[in-house]
């Protein structure tokens, strides 16, 4: 898919490079002051490279990915798993925007994507994820675009530590198609 600029491609394993370096992009301006610091600048790239190296090499069943491209270049990525909840749905794993590139409708074209993916396979209709709940920008980016806050938790992080989170839920994705 192409718009303005802009293309959503499919995640292959040739890209674990690029993604592990957006999810670290993408943490280092978000997760600042929620995971940390010396995590976030010394860990994150062994730890988001090991995690897409395996992710991409080995997809786990019903796992769909797809990269955000403008001007030639990576700007974003997201990862869902379908059917991964019998009440939710499908899992948005990761959604990931670098801080340049905010604001674009990226996020919502990558959600987009993954939401005509659920349609495509036949999955449950819902879409969950979890947000933390000091990520007040990612919560406002996931109320504007329909998601309701359906349950809070304690979740642990990469960095061993546990932060608040809000699961944000879609009852039907195909609000998002």
């Amino acid at each position: 898919m192409a718009d303005g600029g802009v293309t959503i491609r499919r995640m292959t394993p040739a890209d674990v490079e690029t993604v592990a370096a957006l999810h670290v992009g993408s943490w280092r301006s978000a997760y600042r002051g929620i995971m940390a610091d010396e995590y976030l600048d010394a860990h994150a790239p062994a730890n988001r490279l090991a995690h897409w190296t395996a992710r991409l090499t080995a997809p786990a069943p019903r796992q769909a990915g797809f990269i955000a491209e403008q001007g030639g270049g990576a700007v974003g990525f997201a990862c869902f798993f379908g059917d991964a909840d019998p009440h939710y749905g499908t899992l948005l794993d990761n959604l990931h925007i670098l801080p340049e590139a905010r604001g674009l409708g990226l996020g919502r074209a990558l959600m987009a994507a993954g939401a005509a993916e659920i349609l495509a396979h036949g999955w449950h209709r819902g879409l969950y994820l979890w947000v933390f709940e000091a990520n007040t920008g990612a919560r406002r980016f996931y109320e504007r675009h329909g998601g309701a806050a359906v349950e809070r938790a304690a979740l642990p992080t990469s960095d061993g530590l546990s932060h608040p989170a809000v699961r944000y839920a879609w009852l039907d994705a195909a609000v998002l198609a």
